[in-house]
């Protein structure tokens, strides 16, 4: 590699040529040494010095290109860059940053970046910026930054320590927008939360499941040794005698706690009943005429049953059950007159609900929907009306048995349920039944897609 001598004593040499060319053109000249040397020696430098700015000249273009591109590579980059004094004022901003903060290069230029930060976030610029200046490294933090509208985004700052031309200190920071990974990262965590939440719910209702079959069984025994008592008391007292309607009155109280008991080994799983397979119309038909008489007058139930339906299998006494305590929580629901609609359809599920753990799988169901035009629930009481004991009746009208049985009996049959309710518009249950597997085919039926 030649040195910096080296070089010149090359131009020097060059130059020297070009006098020697210029001095045979030329022949007025001086004779005298001393001037012909001395006018040699100028004509050296001058030609040295035309050489020197045409070298700088070149040396400049290069860097006029290479200073453009660098400001272009600077402006197109996918990131944002910022340079902030130690006032926290911006001294220079790429265009990339600009489109980020959505406001023209001037406009961010000697102003805070923390007006361009929401107020609750700057703590955490602040924070970072201040362990930058402690340690003279580096830091990155993530935060919310605003564009023009105020419209917030989120936003990772990488900044570290440099200086200036006058040596003053400088913080060089970058942006980027992270908002589609944060937005993404908080939809999995709100999904990952509700599927915890169902885990526990279900491991909640398996307990409860448990407890209560384990109570209903014992519960049942001392029932049946009541219950033989008080016939026995009864066979042996004259219809005549007081204590005869004392005891009818035992006699009925244990049906009524039979009935509970059997309640809550349905939603234990506990109780065994032969299933069947069915027509719901056909099992539906006859109980309507029990079911007006169970809502009042006040009420009217319209029967609406679809066409063609598929069989399921079930025991028919469920099917009462079922229809049952969803007619009675019904009529709770609506004060004075009102209308009730029981309805079934043939539908079909391709897209699972991941949000509700009682909703039913992708399949082909026999829809039973039961709706009421009463008071409505909140978004409160739907997450909880499966929820054994729960109920939002007064003391001594309800056993808050009755859903969470309807709700053991569809998911013991693989079936599913969805509620639709609002406060003062009424509720509609729709259990969905599962198609028996062993029909012979007859088309899909409609189409519900729960996750759209």
């Amino acid at each position: 590699m030649q040195t910096k001598n080296d070089d010149y004593s090359a131009l020097r040499l060059h130059a020297e040529k070009k006098i020697q060319e210029a001095q045979k053109a030329n022949k007025a000249l001086p004779q005298s040494d001393e001037a012909r040397q001395l006018i040699h020696e100028l004509q050296v430098h001058q030609i040295e010095l035309e050489m020197q700015n045409e070298e700088l000249r070149r040396v400049q273009a290069e860097l006029a290109i290479s200073h453009a591109r660098y400001f272009d590579l600077y402006d197109q980059a996918p990131v944002g860059y910022v340079t902030i004094d130690a006032g926290g004022l911006i001294l220079q901003a790429n265009l990339t940053a600009s489109t980020l903060l959505n406001r023209a290069r001037t406009v961010l230029l000697n102003r805070p970046l923390t007006n361009f930060i929401l107020p609750e976030d700057q703590d955490i610029y602040y924070r970072h910026r201040k362990q930058v200046l402690k340690t003279g490294g580096s830091a990155a933090c993530e935060l919310r930054m605003m564009k023009n509208d105020r419209t917030p985004f989120w936003t990772r700052l990488d900044c570290a320590m440099a200086q200036d031309a006058h040596g003053d200190p400088v913080f060089r920071v970058t942006m980027v927008d992270i908002t589609d990974r944060m937005q993404a990262k908080e939809a999995f965590q709100i999904a990952h939360d509700k599927l915890e939440a169902q885990f526990y719910q279900a491991q909640k209702m398996e307990a409860v499941g448990e407890l209560a079959g384990g109570v209903a069984h014992d519960f049942n025994n001392m029932l049946n040794v009541i219950m033989a008592y008080a016939q026995m008391a009864m066979d042996t007292v004259a219809l005549s005698d007081p204590l005869h309607s004392d005891i009818t009155e035992i006699m009925t109280a244990c049906h009524r706690a039979t009935d509970i008991v059997h309640q809550l080994l349905s939603f234990a799983g506990k109780r065994t009943i032969a299933p069947k397979i069915l027509d719901l119309n056909e099992a539906l038909s006859g109980m309507i005429n029990m079911l007006q008489q169970l809502v009042g007058r006040n009420i009217k139930l319209v029967w609406q049953p679809g066409q063609n339906l598929w069989k399921i299998k079930i025991a028919p006494s469920l099917i009462n059950q079922i229809l049952a305590n969803l007619t009675i929580n019904a009529r709770d629901a609506i004060a004075g007159k009102g209308k009730l609609t029981i309805r079934t359809q043939n539908t079909t599920v391709e897209k699972p609900n991941p949000e509700s753990q009682a909703a039913p799988k992708p399949g082909r169901y026999v829809l039973l929907a039961v709706e009421d035009k009463g008071c409505g629930m909140d978004k409160a009481t739907l997450a909880r009306i499966f929820e054994p004991f729960f109920t939002t009746k007064e003391p001594g009208k309800g056993t808050g048995l009755g859903l969470a049985t309807v709700y053991a009996i569809v998911k013991k049959h693989n079936g599913g349920i969805t509620v639709d309710s609002e406060p003062g518009k009424g509720t509609t249950f729709n259990l969905f039944l599962p198609r028996e597997k062993a029909e012979e085919d007859s088309g899909p039926g409609p189409v519900l897609n729960q996750a759209s």
